[in-house]
């Protein structure tokens, strides 16, 4: 993939707009009607879906996690920067500085 975007703790990240998504029992389904492509996310994808609706950075996602489900920043950069790459690279987030 040769449009791979480089993302830091100070990139922001914000929903596809064109992505649709749906709760259920505590996760959230996202629907790529495009690609006829589905993901599941769990509790913490669903809790870092919900919380950006509108452009943050990745380190405020951070933040909001490490107090929320009480990790490491360690753990939880390392595992934003995984989990957003993921949802940049199948164009469900949309990245910029």
């Amino acid at each position: 993939m040769g449009n791979s975007v480089v993302l830091s703790l100070s990139t922001k990240i914000y929903k596809n707009k064109n992505i649709i998504s749906n709760q259920i029992d505590g996760e959230t389904v996202i629907m790529r009607i495009e690609e006829n492509d589905y993901f599941q996310l769990d509790e913490t994808g669903t809790y870092i879906w919900n919380i950006i609706d509108k452009p943050i950075s990745v380190i405020e996602i951070s933040d909001k996690i490490i107090e929320h489900f009480g990790i490491s920043r360690e753990q939880s950069e390392n595992d934003m920067l995984n989990f957003i790459n993921e949802l940049s690279r199948k164009k469900i987030v949309i990245t910029g500085d």
